[in-house]
């Protein structure tokens, strides 16, 4: 067990002494999950941006929380679902069952890897999506039919998008954020088969409807829109979508319209209440 004097090298904030202690990758996630969402548990749990000046992200995330068990301290952390694919664990990172997903635990009990893509898909909410465009278009909000037949067609083309992305990961190529976002249809699988070309992707057209393939294995289509578009963001690039929509800059309008509409994803709800339970007990 820490000394006191370690615990505080550790953390130099008071507050966070005798409370489980949850890294995120960067401060923006910090405030969109304990400033917004959790803003209430700081009893219990305490989170903390693992970027402290010196670049944050997954391996950060996996770091300090390390360093933190070792000194006995009672740490967890979340890092996005990408963090496989920039390891190339593809056989997890393809795994459509979540509770299969779940399971699997690469990194430890300690370490929580999202469901989604990176922590911008549990703010594509629909009805907060609509709510927030409909008050920067100064129009009525539309019907849920009619939503969810906009935000249908939108994920085709992030879709593609992050198929080509996945591509580029595979070679060692990171995707510029804006690259295909102006472009729909026929147009953009012709503009991203013919980049990847020439980043070196043998085969790019055939490879790209592979994984664009693999990507919509995730999407069940059988259980009405909601359930529908559920499935379907786990494997979408998060932050595209929000481009795509225009909502870049509304993360933290998102987040705390979530909050205020008692919708915070399930997932992230389970996370807090179970680390908070463990450390009670």
């Amino acid at each position: 067990m820490a000394t006191l004097k370690e615990i505080s090298s550790l953390f130099t904030d008071d507050a966070f002494l005798g409370k489980v202690v949850v890294y995120l990758e960067s401060e923006e996630d910090v405030q969109i999950v304990g400033e917004r969402w959790f803003f209430d548990a700081g009893e219990t749990v305490v989170f903390k941006s693992a970027d402290e000046g010196q670049g944050g992200g997954s391996t950060a995330v996996l770091s300090k929380v390390e360093a933190a068990r070792n000194k006995g301290i009672y740490a967890f952390g979340v890092i996005d679902r990408d963090i496989l694919m920039q390891q190339h664990d593809w056989n997890q990172w393809w795994e459509t069952d979540d509770k299969k997903f779940q399971d699997i635990q690469p990194f430890g009990t300690w370490i929580h890897i999202l469901l989604c893509w990176e922590i911008e898909n549990y703010l594509l909410n629909p009805e907060v999506l609509e709510q927030v465009m409909a008050d920067r278009e100064g129009r009525s909000l539309r019907k849920l039919d009619t939503l969810f037949g906009c935000l249908f067609e939108s994920a085709k083309s992030v879709q593609l998008i992050s198929a080509a992305s996945i591509l580029a990961h595979k070679v060692g190529y990171k995707l510029a954020k804006d690259f295909g976002m102006k472009q729909i249809g026929n147009d953009l699988g012709l503009a991203l088969s013919k980049h990847l070309k020439k980043k070196g992707v043998d085969q790019a057209d055939s490879q790209l409807q592979g994984v664009y393939a693999s990507i919509e294995a995730f999407v069940q289509n059988n259980d009405g829109n909601k359930n529908k578009w559920q499935s379907m963001i786990r494997m979408l690039d998060g932050k595209r979508m929000l481009s795509h929509l225009n909502l870049s800059d509304q993360r933290y309008n998102l987040a705390s319209r979530i909050r205020q509409l008692d919708c915070v994803p399930s997932e992230w709800k389970s996370f807090v209440t179970d680390v908070s339970k463990g450390y009670n007990i």
